[in-house]
C-alpha cells in the first residue's frame, strides 16, 4: 500500500510538472493543429474531386452516351509503366471514376469518419515525433534543472522513473482524447461548409469502405504514442541529453528507409493495415509481412529488454551524476 501511495504521489507531482512546463498545452496545440490542418485539406479534396466530376459531366453532354449509364456502369483501371520507370493509369469510364471520388471524399468527412482520419493521420505522420520528443524530455528535464540528486536521494530511484513513464501514459490519453475531440467539433463545421457548396446527398459509395472501431484505433494509437514516448524516454536516459537522442529520433523517422520486416515501423505498419482502411488523403506504405503473433511478440520482447537494460544502467549510475 505505501508502496502505491508514494507511486501515485510522483507521478501526481510529474504530471503538474508537465502542466506549469506547458509541454502538455504545447504538445495538445500542436497535434491538434494538425489535425485541422488534414480535415481542412480533406474538404479541399472534396471540392476539388466535386469540380472534376462536373468537367466530366459536361464532357458527356457533348457525346451520344448517356451520363445514367456510364454512372451505373463499373470502373476498369490498368497500371501503366513509362519508359522511364514512371507510373501511371488508363481510366475508362472517367465520369464514374470521378463520381467515386467525390463520394470517398465526402464520405471521410461524415461524423463517423472524421476519428478514423484524423488517427490516421497524427498516428504515422506525427505520433513517432511528437511523443518521442515528449519522453526525451521527461527523461532528461531533472538533469537539465539540476533536481535529479536530490529526487534520487529523497524517493526510490525505481519508483521515480516508473512514475515519469506512467506521467506520459495518463498525458498521452490527455493529449488523444482532446485532439480527437478537436478534430471531431472541426470537423462537423468543414462537413457543413462542403455541404453548402456540394450536393454532398446525391454522391454515395458503391462499396462500403471497411467498419471503422474507433475504440481499437483508439487504442492502436495510444500504443503508439506510447511506443514513442518510451523510446524517447529511454535514450534520453540513456544518453543524458536530449541533442543525441533528438538526431537519432528524427533520422530514424524521416531519414532513414524501413530496413526489414522486423523494423520497429515495419511491426507497426503491419498491424495498422488491419486496423485502419486509409481511405483519406495519408496511406501508410505496404509493410513487409509478418504474422501477428510474431508482432506481438517482437514487440513485448523488446520492449522488455530494453525497459530492464535502461533500469539497471540507470540503477548502477551514480545518483549524483545520472
Amino acid at each position: 500500500m505505501e508502496y502505491i501511495k508514494e507511486l501515485s504521489n510522483n507521478t501526481l507531482k510529474e504530471l503538474k510538472f508537465q502542466h506549469y512546463s506547458k509541454i502538455l498545452i504545447i504538445l495538445f496545440i500542436s497535434i491538434s493543429l494538425f489535425s485541422i490542418w488534414n480535415l481542412y485539406s480533406q474538404k479541399l479534396t472534396a471540392e476539388y474531386n466535386y469540380n472534376l466530376y462536373l468537367q466530366s459531366v459536361d464532357k458527356y453532354a457533348n457525346t451520344d452516351e448517356s451520363l445514367k449509364e456510364a454512372l451505373n456502369s463499373p470502373i476498369d483501371v490498368q497500371s501503366l509503366e513509362g519508359e522511364d520507370n514512371t507510373n501511371g493509369e488508363i481510366v475508362s469510364n472517367i465520369v464514374r471514376y470521378d463520381y467515386e471520388s467525390v463520394a470517398s471524399s465526402v464520405n471521410n468527412l461524415k461524423m463517423e469518419r472524421i476519428g478514423s482520419i484524423t488517427l490516421e493521420w497524427l498516428t504515422f505522420v506525427f505520433f513517432p515525433f511528437f511523443f518521442g520528443m515528449f519522453g526525451i524530455y521527461i527523461g532528461t528535464y531533472d538533469l537539465k534543472y539540476k533536481t535529479i540528486k536530490i529526487k534520487a536521494v529523497q524517493q526510490n530511484f525505481f519508483l521515480l522513473l516508473f512514475s515519469k513513464q506512467l506521467s506520459m501514459y495518463l498525458s498521452a490519453i490527455i493529449i488523444l482524447s482532446s485532439s480527437l475531440l478537436v478534430s471531431y467539433i472541426t470537423g462537423s463545421i468543414f462537413h457543413k461548409m462542403l455541404s453548402d457548396r456540394i450536393p454532398i446527398n446525391e454522391f454515395q459509395l458503391n462499396i462500403q469502405t471497411l467498419d471503422d472501431n474507433m475504440f481499437l484505433q483508439f487504442l492502436f494509437s495510444l500504443s503508439v504514442a506510447i511506443i514513442y514516448s518510451t523510446l524517447g524516454f529511454y535514450l534520453g536516459l540513456l544518453f543524458k541529453g536530449i541533442i543525441g537522442p533528438t538526431i537519432l529520433l528524427i533520422s530514424y523517422n524521416f531519414i532513414l528507409p524501413v530496413f526489414g520486416e522486423y523494423d520497429l515501423r515495419n511491426l507497426i505498419a503491419v498491424l495498422a493495415h488491419k486496423i485502419f482502411s486509409f481511405t483519406g488523403n495519408f496511406k501508410l506504405f505496404e509493410p513487409k509481412d509478418v504474422s501477428t503473433t510474431l508482432v506481438f511478440s517482437l514487440l513485448f520482447f523488446i520492449g522488455a529488454i530494453f525497459t530492464i537494460f535502461i533500469y539497471k544502467i540507470s540503477e548502477k549510475r551514480s545518483k549524483y551524476v545520472i
